[in-house]
């Protein structure tokens, strides 16, 4: 029974409807689940000023299972020799910052730069790690040409629609020599309903080769987290 109600969420969440249970008790909504937002009003700067202005929901957004997930990106970086040391690194949606804190602790980078377009996020992150430099700015947004030696882009793009032009800008961010390191939940898995795409392993691979047919590209699932990950070199030897 629950495989089949997240069957039916996802194949909804597909077509802009989000699918969500209500609070047990109310007698005004006779049924178990109610459609109240659509994945794209997730993911509008409105709501997640909301949600970054609420210090009980960031609380429960920054838990040890989500610090344990930015542990693990900075162990795979280390792992797969992307060397971070001395380097300029970005995260693209980098929400609190955490996951900088977590490539500082590991590497050595001369240089973090925070990008976000919710500027709620920004104010945390600035507090997490006071010597990054935190930019207010959108990856659809174009301009941002060979700036960084190792960017990350986690748990971005399957909410954003137009994802290719997405992963486009962010592979113009990488200077050359390079390394992008992007994560995606696995979408056989994924029921969030703020979520407009569902990368399963399978098409993960066909999503990426559309944009990078010129880049070496190393696809494979996380340990813990069973994330799907992607490292996308780029003019490396």
């Amino acid at each position: 029974m629950n495989t089949i109600k997240q069957t039916i969420k996802k194949s909804l969440a597909l077509i802009g409807i989000g699918v969500h249970r209500v609070e047990r008790g109310r007698p005004d909504v006779p049924r178990a689940y109610s459609v109240r937002y659509s994945p794209l009003e997730y993911n509008t700067k409105e709501a997640g000023e909301e949600v970054y202005s609420d210090s009980k929901r960031v609380r429960k957004y920054i838990d040890s299972e989500r610090l344990r997930f930015y542990e693990e990106v900075a162990n795979l970086t280390y792992e797969k020799r992307v060397d971070c040391d001395d380097k300029h690194v970005a995260d693209v949606g980098c929400g609190t910052g955490h996951l900088l804190l977590a490539i500082k602790r590991r590497f050595h980078p001369s240089s973090m730069t925070g990008i976000d377009y919710v500027e709620g996020a920004l104010r945390i992150a600035r507090d997490t790690v006071p010597e990054g430099v935190f930019c207010n700015d959108n990856l659809l947004n174009p301009g941002r040409q060979y700036e960084y030696d190792v960017v990350f882009c986690t748990e971005v793009l399957e909410h954003i629609l137009q994802a290719h032009r997405a992963l486009a800008n962010l592979v113009d961010m990488v200077k050359r020599p390079g390394v992008a390191i992007l994560t995606v939940p696995d979408g056989r898995k994924d029921t969030y309903a703020g979520h407009v795409n569902f990368w399963s392993p399978e098409s993960w691979p066909i999503f990426l080769e559309e944009v990078c047919t010129e880049y070496d590209v190393e696809i494979g699932r996380m340990k813990y987290s069973e994330k799907l990950f992607a490292i996308i070199r780029l003019g490396c030897t």
